[in-house]
């Protein structure tokens, strides 16, 4: 009897249907609605400047108001908790939990989840202050959940939060028009917004502050490294720029790296660089540690493209032991990399647009990352590459650069992420990656074609119809099933930046996504195991 599995019916092919909107670039492109477009400005949004759009940030918040007026509270709610807990993001969430006040009770729940950090609280003070979301000054109940939050803060987080201006917690204090209960209040509200000891008011003195900021005083007046000593590990929770420009000596910077996580590791480097601290081997070597820690790393809920960044800006006398470990750091942050069971064929948007913007967005001159979309590409596609054998790597603009095909899965992830990168800046043909697997590569079997891309593509000769891509990735499935060992291919298309347009409908055997976080992995890895989770579906289920 003949195997019912080999000769199965085939799966229909998808429909294709024709575009119906035009890109920011001007190519033809599929509409997103409004809570798929509201999602991927939530998880790639940061209220900057990028290739296409030069209004500093005034078109994403245009569109996020847009788009948010025509979906539920609920879903609003959602994504906050969702873009800041999956995504990682701080700007976007914090606006979203600005307009989840539509909803009071919603915007109690939302606020305690998102606000978690000190410089997500200034973020969302600063929003409902501008007025851009409507609310022209901050009613009774914004400003009890701010107060909570404040009222039950720690020391070390009310000190963080203190350190910088725009606001500044001066600020924060008076618009709230709070008021010490107590004379610890008193006393700490008055040394943290630099306020003299006898304009304290109400009895409060130094003897009432907690015992944190008298450490940190002591710290900073004491001018032995034994002194030092004693005091510094009182300080581990306190931001390590107020302790290390009064470091005294070796032992000390010892003890301020061993109280340090990686995320602040890797944002110190150079100053630790500057400070000296490198000239002791010992704490080259524990630096080296801390960043080559398993646990400590996939905890501090960091980008790998942060750890790139942390490469791309070290000096160039950064002793190479910590350079090793940056290299460690990175590849730990993909731990959670897939591993799909299937090759896999990773299309690397290196255009133009991809090489001319900052993944993080511009801010102004002077105030964009070194690490553009095309790194961040690079390196979440090589992540994947060196997890899944069998997978190829086709970096694109307006044609393939084959040269990539000789990269060495076996160097760092860095290292193939800096060599990916420097290929292409030409413009954007998203389907031709695919046609070219189809043409070159046509007797390979491939499970699966992740597109990772800004979506920006127009230099193809699609004028209407369906877009390029939708037309090859159906040739791709005709050609997979051809091969007869993955009768049902899929693609996937990360976004990296923010918009409100893609080059494939959300279809059966298409999945979309935006975003750079271990989010983006599992949606991919359940997508392709046969789960139709969607990025939407996804958000949907965030807890509140």
């Amino acid at each position: 009897m003949a195997n019912k599995k080999l000769f199965a019916s085939l799966p229909a092919p998808t429909p294709m249907p024709p575009a119906d909107t035009r890109n920011t670039a001007g190519g033809i492109a599929y509409q997103m609605d409004d809570e798929w477009a509201l999602a991927q400005l939530a998880f790639t949004g940061t209220f900057g400047s990028t290739f296409y759009d030069l209004s500093g940030g005034e078109n994403q918040l245009a569109m996020l108001i847009d788009h948010a007026s025509r979906v539920s509270d609920d879903y609003i709610g959602r994504l906050a908790v969702a873009s800041r807990s999956v995504g990682f993001m701080k700007s976007m969430p914090a606006a979203l939990v600005c307009l989840s006040a539509r909803d009071m009770q919603l915007f109690r729940r939302v606020f305690d989840k998102v606000v978690d950090a000190p410089n997500v609280l200034k973020e969302v003070f600063q929003m409902f202050r501008s007025g851009r979301f409507g609310h022209r000054g901050l009613g009774y109940a914004i400003k009890r959940a701010f107060e909570r939050k404040l009222r039950n803060a720690s020391p070390s987080w009310l000190y963080n939060m203190s350190i910088g201006r725009d606001p500044s917690l001066r600020d924060v204090f008076r618009l709230l028009h709070m008021k010490p209960n107590t004379l610890r209040e008193r006393a700490m509200w008055g040394w943290l917004t630099g306020q003299a000891e006898k304009r304290w008011g109400g009895g409060a003195s130094s003897s009432d502050l907690p015992e944190l900021f008298k450490s940190l005083d002591a710290y900073n007046r004491v001018t032995s490294e034994g002194e030092q000593l004693e005091l510094v590990h009182h300080l581990k929770d306190v931001r390590f720029e107020a302790k290390s420009s009064n470091a005294r000596g070796p032992r000390v910077w010892k003890a301020l790296v061993a109280d340090m996580k990686p995320q602040a590791l890797r944002m110190n480097l150079n100053a630790m660089l500057k400070h000296g601290a490198f000239s002791d081997p010992e704490i080259v070597e524990m630096v080296y540690l801390k960043l080559s820690d398993v646990e400590a790393v996939r905890g501090s809920r960091q980008f790998p493209f942060q750890y790139l960044a942390a490469y791309m800006y070290a000096d160039q006398a950064m002793p190479q032991r910590i350079r090793d470990g940056l290299h460690k750091a990175a590849d730990m942050t993909c731990g959670n990399v897939p591993e799909f069971g299937c090759p896999v064929a990773l299309l690397v948007d290196v255009s133009g647009s991809m090489v001319g913007q900052s993944v993080t967005g511009s801010q102004g001159p002077g105030r964009e990352s070194k690490v553009k979309c095309v790194d961040a590409a690079a390196l979440f596609a090589v992540a994947l590459w060196r997890k899944n054998p069998g997978s190829v790597l086709v970096p694109f603009d307006t044609r393939v650069h084959t040269d990539a095909f000789s990269l060495d899965p076996g160097d760092t992830l860095l290292s193939l992420t800096s060599r990916l990168a420097r290929y292409g800046g030409g413009g954007t043909d998203c389907g031709m990656s695919l046609r070219f697997v189809n043409e070159h590569l046509r007797d390979r079997p491939f499970g699966a074609a992740i597109m990772i891309s800004d979506n920006q593509s127009w230099a193809d000769d699609q004028q209407h119809g369906p877009t390029g891509v939708r037309v090859e990735f159906g040739n791709f499935v005709a050609n997979q099933q051809r091969l007869g060992k993955y009768r049902n291919p899929k693609l996937m298309c990360v976004d990296l930046c923010p918009d409100n347009t893609c080059q494939t409908p959300d279809v059966a055997d298409t999945l979309n996504v935006g975003g750079f976080s271990d989010g983006v992995f599992n949606l991919i890895s359940q997508f392709i195991s046969g789960d139709r989770m969607r990025f939407v579906e996804m958000i949907k289920k965030t807890e509140l």
